[in-house]
């Protein structure tokens, strides 16, 4: 299991981060095709068997902006990140008002199962 950190830049009007986010970014299915995001890359990572959202944690109040933290089961980490940030991706094609906070850099990657 991976823990991806996806920051997003401060709402343009200061509005913060609605709680549901959380729920929106736990149901989505990267392996789903009907609607899908066309967000991540075109190699075999993206067929099924990716990965998978196990929990997602906001954040919504981090002095850079918010941060969301997600919880995935990957294979490996660049699965792992691509599943966060498709999962983000999914939210905001299901509740488009999320558009207004943008994505920052490349989000940064931890292993919660693993000693440091």
């Amino acid at each position: 299991m991976f823990l991806v950190h996806v920051r997003l830049r401060p709402h343009p009007l200061g509005a913060l981060l609605p709680e549901s986010v959380a729920a929106l970014m736990a149901a989505a299915d990267p392996t789903a095709t009907a609607g899908g995001s066309t967000t991540g890359p075109t190699d075999p990572i993206t067929a099924g068997g990716i990965g998978r959202v196990e929990h997602v944690s906001l954040h919504p109040r981090a002095e850079s902006g918010p941060v969301i933290g997600v919880y995935v089961h990957a294979r490996d980490p660049a699965a792992a990140e691509w599943v966060a940030v498709d999962a983000w991706h999914r939210a905001v094609a299901r509740e488009p008002a999320l558009n207004a906070w943008k994505l920052m850099a490349e989000p940064p990657l931890m292993r919660p199962d693993h000693d440091v």
